[in-house]
């Protein structure tokens, strides 16, 4: 009798690994999360696009939302948890605090539901999402990120969006004296916070530069 149970158990057992097996995805499926700015995003891209994808507007109680709104964009896709091959938070630069919700919370998901865990910097993402949108735009960008204690963070990337220079701080004035040397002679697409301001400041350094009116 012992065998006969020992059999059937395994039997089941067996049966519930294929069932799960048969129903994982053979597309990668991604739950993003980020965090680090006054704006709580989650997505679900599948096979490389976006399926679904909710925001909420706040510069505080990310810790509070994140889940909820996690559940509401999974069930958006018309998929499970279960699903997700990966997830990936995203991992500043930005609010410390917010950049902590985000990877405590992918961290949970991964535990729980076997995915795995991915870390993206949100300005190479930033960059990325410049040359999704105009592939064929060759001049590099700067990307920009708020610190909330009053300068930006910032980096510049080529055209394919891979960094040309570390990350650094700078205030909005500083910022083209700054980047000269690093896109001497290059036009420059400007991306992120405060972005119309800093391409101001940088058409007003140029133009200084070359002893035009900048307007």
């Amino acid at each position: 009798m012992l065998n006969i149970n020992a059999a059937f158990y395994a039997k089941k057992q067996d049966e519930k690994i294929t069932h799960h097996y048969i129903h994982l995805p053979t597309t990668p499926h991604i739950l993003a999360i980020e965090a680090s700015a006054n704006q709580l995003s989650i997505a679900v891209m599948i096979d490389g696009e976006v399926v679904a994808e909710r925001q909420h507007l706040a510069a505080h109680g990310h810790a509070v939302g994140i889940v909820p709104l996690a559940i509401e964009t999974i069930k958006d896709a018309g998929v499970t948890f279960d699903a997700m091959t990966h997830v990936a938070a995203g991992c500043g630069p930005g609010s410390f605090t917010g950049i902590r919700v985000a990877l405590a919370a992918a961290k949970g998901f991964c535990m729980a539901h076997k995915a795995t865990g991915v870390g993206v910097s949100g300005l190479q993402a930033l960059a990325h999402a410049a040359t999704h949108v105009a592939p064929d735009v060759t001049t590099p960008c700067l990307v920009l990120a708020d610190t909330r204690r009053g300068p930006l963070y910032a980096q510049i990337f080529d055209a394919k969006a891979q960094p040309m220079g570390a990350i650094f701080e700078a205030s909005i004035h500083h910022l083209p004296q700054l980047i000269d040397a690093e896109i001497s002679g290059s036009d420059l697409r400007v991306i992120g916070t405060d972005r119309m301001a800093v391409a101001d400041a940088l058409t007003i350094r140029l133009a200084s530069l070359l002893h035009l009116p900048a307007h």
